[in-house]
């Protein structure tokens, strides 16, 4: 977003958004969202969550009863679900989807369904072109399986010390780092 509008945008075919929501939503003890460009959606039923969304993590939430009731396009889908239950979680759903959509974690309760060819390195990437920057002059900060894409597509990769250990040593030029904070810092001090 700039300035109050997409800059970059790919939306799933409607169609599938709905078949991995309402097999998320069918799914025992998994709490999903459906990110669009002016909401982040969620299933009514479940305060607890809908609060967690609205003020821990920040989110802009609607509630609908239904993901048929969103008339927004789908840009990712994701749910949470408990640590202990996400491996099993991730299975089921990479066996039914992972043919049409890249099915990865993020973080240790959450699971993201994107679009192929619209994770977060093909939008920077795109969005570099539309201000004039190259992907080289780029610099990322991940932990997780959904920020691969990304830190491979930027000049300047970093991964968070405490990352999944399955993204160590994805590629040769990503630095190590205890948090973006300190490290932002001492890049302004040089």
């Amino acid at each position: 977003m700039s300035e109050g509008r997409a800059v970059v945008k790919r939306s799933m075919e409607r169609g599938l958004a709905m078949d991995i929501a309402n097999a998320v939503v069918a799914y025992p003890r998994a709490y999903v969202t459906l990110s669009c460009e002016g909401h982040l959606y969620t299933m009514s039923g479940n305060d607890a969550f809908v609060d967690h969304l609205r003020y821990e993590v920040h989110c802009d939430v609607a509630v609908v009863d239904r993901p048929e009731d969103i008339d927004e396009d789908v840009i990712k889908i994701a749910f949470q679900t408990p640590e202990a239950e996400q491996p099993a979680a991730l299975e089921y759903f990479e066996r039914l989807f992972s043919d049409r959509v890249d099915v990865m974690t993020s973080g240790t309760e959450w699971t993201d369904f994107i679009g192929f060819g619209s994770g977060k390195g093909s939008a920077l990437a795109d969005y570099g072109r539309a201000l004039g920057v190259s992907p080289d002059e780029m610099m990322a900060f991940g932990d997780n399986e959904n920020d691969r894409d990304m830190l491979n597509v930027v000049g300047h990769p970093y991964l968070m010390e405490s990352c999944n250990p399955t993204m160590r040593g994805i590629n040769d030029r990503v630095r190590y780092v205890r948090t973006v904070e300190e490290e932002l810092h001492r890049l302004l001090a040089e």
